[in-house]
């Protein structure tokens, strides 16, 4: 992962030199770099391990059953080609021995001469790489290998970090570049963060944090603190980014926290014209949420509020409620989401509510410049009330007539900046958060100091909690029985996978090749459809579309599916892998079903093989369905590489996951940034740019 923050370093000319010029990069890697953002020396320096490998100690081959991954040493016995893949791709082996026993080294991909070189009958080679078990033998899967010399006592590597790779760039290759860098650069005295606030968090230099994240130390810190993020390295970089947005936010809201904002008066028959346009009673949660609500509303003062609530708990009816009181009063309302699929489905729930609600409803996402000139003659004349749409709603050119409330849906997708972007169209215009991610209150009263916080745990009476079961090997024929009855009657079902495409290597299904299972097994007039993130926004809005109308039957797909699909005849989900997803992810899947008001179940297809401690921790979801303490469960089960993925949180944003991970690194940095802004509004106590050019850099 690469750390967005945006430092500025002008004192230390070495480390913004091209990557280019370096020994062993070159003109066309210096370009794959480039295109992952990855330009100077300083990028790479700032490019983060996305997680550790235990190289501590050999393990013998006698006793590679029990381990997943392992360092070994070794005698090259043998090596070989042969076909083995399903589409007839040659794989390279080499057989090793370590007088306890012997172990095949194996690839799927590899460069031949580099291969042929190291297999050498009798070389001495060390491997380190992934078991997986074939025919009762243990081979280890395309390990990292180096040979040793007979005449040199071979030690073990240590803690050795792990790179993203991207275009044929190893992590190995990029681990030898980063550590080239460390050491030509010596020790650079500059920091972003005042020396008192260094002292009294006790954290760590920045440049100290850079080489220990990067050149591990097992006598300082233990492996499960490298590969969980917590060692004193990873908590001062993760402080920065926590620190830098807080420092933002208290400079961008000192002048005014809460500043006069428009007043909007109840409609009296309120509660009547929700439920009878809703056509369902609302639940005393929802009922609590939109009366605190109407009296932010109403109180002159700037409303901030988070609304949070899980899956299905009637979020949207409480937004169309705060939405009437704004429209009602006179004023407009914008509403931002983050994809396309959800906006489209957002238009349509609030077209439903026209009539007893007195929207004007209008769908921005984009497009042509025709097409935006008139969306925003619409809204900045006034003859829409209700805007919604994805980032279109920060274009430059759209301007409101009269902008009261703004409301963000899945509101951890959006950055600080966004959120200040699309708030700017108005005069402190009120502004509603909503989010399905279970926050712990206490993490929100840090996050959200100067909102009012409803939180929605009851679900609607037509809303069932999904049936969960755990599926073992034997049962599985069992569960596409009952899928093929479900289809039968009428209804819809999904069908997620880990990865896209099925790999030898990873034994995981692939959502390419378990559609084309699923198509024979159920072969027309039943329609089934694959949708996956290498698809391009229209062609997935358009299999999502199809799915919602009820033209398909059966969705095969990957985790794009987890927010913006709302569809009621959809009652069967089967997870392939469920322990390579977060118990909270897997709760967000499950909520995609049932939402229509009949029973629906969803089947966690547990693999072979998986240890008993990941089978506990799937063992939550069939037994609870509440997504705040699932949430925290998660947090206590799942390492820091699990948990964070691979999305990183750009320029002036921060991942929830982040935040859960570390509330109290968050609360200090939040509270640091108000002391020093309260302190020196105009920061100009310091003597370096660092942190005035960073704000600038954020508030732009």
């Amino acid at each position: 992962m690469s750390l967005n923050i945006p430092y500025h370093f002008e004192g230390i000319p070495e480390l913004g030199v091209s990557l280019i010029s370096c020994r062993g990069i070159g003109p066309k890697r210096a370009a794959i770099l480039a295109g992952h953002g990855l330009v100077t020396t300083f990028d790479l320096l700032f490019h983060l391990p996305v997680g550790y490998q235990d190289r501590t100690d050999f393990v013998q081959i006698a006793q590679l059953s029990e381990r997943t991954e392992a360092l070994v040493k070794g005698r090259v016995i043998s090596w070989a080609e042969e076909e083995r893949t399903r589409r007839g791709r040659p794989v390279f082996k080499i057989k090793v021995n370590d007088g306890t026993g012997e172990l095949d080294l194996v690839w799927f991909n590899y460069r031949r001469p580099h291969l042929i070189g190291m297999a050498r009958k009798g070389s001495l080679i060390t491997a380190y790489g992934r078991l997986h078990k074939r025919t009762g033998r243990v081979e280890m899967i395309h390990p990292e290998i180096s040979k040793t010399s007979p005449l040199v006592d071979c030690k073990p590597e240590g803690i050795v970090p792990v790179y993203g790779s991207f275009s044929g760039l190893t992590s190995r290759l990029i681990r030898r570049w980063i550590y080239s860098l460390l050491e030509a650069n010596g020790k650079f005295a500059a920091d972003p963060l005042p020396a008192e606030m260094l002292r009294e968090t006790g954290l760590p230099s920045l440049f100290e944090s850079l080489r220990g994240v990067h050149l591990p130390d097992s006598k300082k810190h233990s492996f499960e603190d490298f590969n969980s993020g917590s060692t004193s390295y990873h908590r001062r970089l993760q402080f920065d980014r926590f620190f830098f947005v807080m420092l933002a936010l208290a400079r961008k809201r000192s002048p005014a926290r809460r500043g006069n904002a428009p007043v909007m008066k109840t409609p009296a028959d309120l509660p009547e014209r929700i439920e009878s346009a809703l056509a369902f009673n609302l639940t005393f949660d929802q009922k609590a949420a939109i009366e605190a609500i109407a009296g932010d509303l109403r109180s002159g003062f700037q409303m901030h509020r988070l609304l949070e609530g899980d899956v299905g708990c009637g979020k949207t009816a409480v937004a169309a409620a705060a939405a009437c009181i704004a429209v009602m009063s006179g004023w407009q309302v914008a509403l931002m989401v983050p994809t396309q699929i959800l906006a489209r489905q957002h238009y349509e729930y609030f077209m439903g509510l026209v009539g007893a609600m007195g929207f004007r409803p209008l769908l921005v996402l984009g497009g042509s410049s025709k097409a935006q000139k008139v969306s925003s003659d619409l809204i900045s004349l006034g003859q829409c009330n209700l805007v919604i749409g994805t980032h279109a709603l920060i274009n430059e050119s759209l301007r409101f007539h009269r902008l009261g409330l703004v409301i963000f849906d899945e509101q951890h997708r959006f950055g600080v900046r966004q959120r200040w972007e699309l708030s700017s169209k108005g005069e402190n215009p009120h502004v509603l958060v909503m989010t399905a991610t279970p926050i712990p209150r206490t993490l929100a009263l840090i996050l959200y100091a100067e909102r009012e916080i409803s939180i929605i745990r009851e679900l609607p009476s037509a809303r069932k909690p999904v049936r969960t079961v755990l599926v073992r090997r034997e049962r599985r024929q069992e569960v596409f029985v009952a899928l093929k009855d479900a289809l039968a009657r009428g209804e819809q079902a999904i069908v997620i996978c880990p990865v896209i495409d099925e790999t030898e290597d990873q034994d995981l299904k692939g959502a390419v090749e378990m559609a084309e299972r699923l198509k024979k097994l159920f072969p027309p007039p039943l329609k089934v459809a694959l949708i996956h993130g290498r698809m391009g926004v229209d062609e997935k809005d358009l299999i999502m579309e199809r799915f919602r109308k009820g033209e398909t039957n059966l969705l095969v797909g990957t985790t794009v599916v987890e927010v913006g699909i709302h569809v009621p005849g959809a009652t069967v989900m089967i997870i392939e892998h469920p322990e390579r997803f977060g118990l909270a992810q897997l709760h967000q899947l499950r909520g995609r079903v049932g939402r229509g008001g009949l029973e629906a179940v969803c089947y966690l297809m547990v693999s072979e093989g998986l240890a008993e401690a990941a089978v506990r921790r799937l063992e939550v979801l069939e037994e609870c369905s509440d997504g705040f303490e699932i949430s925290l469960k998660d947090l206590k089960t799942r390492g820091h590489g699990e948990l964070a993925g691979v999305r990183q949180a750009g320029e002036g944003e921060l991942d929830i996951k982040e935040m859960l991970r570390e509330p109290e690194l968050l609360k200090s940095a939040k509270n640091w940034a108000e002391r020093i802004i309260s302190e020196d509004p105009l920061l100009e106590r310091y003597d370096h740019r660092f942190l005035r050019d960073i704000i600038d850099g954020f508030a732009k």
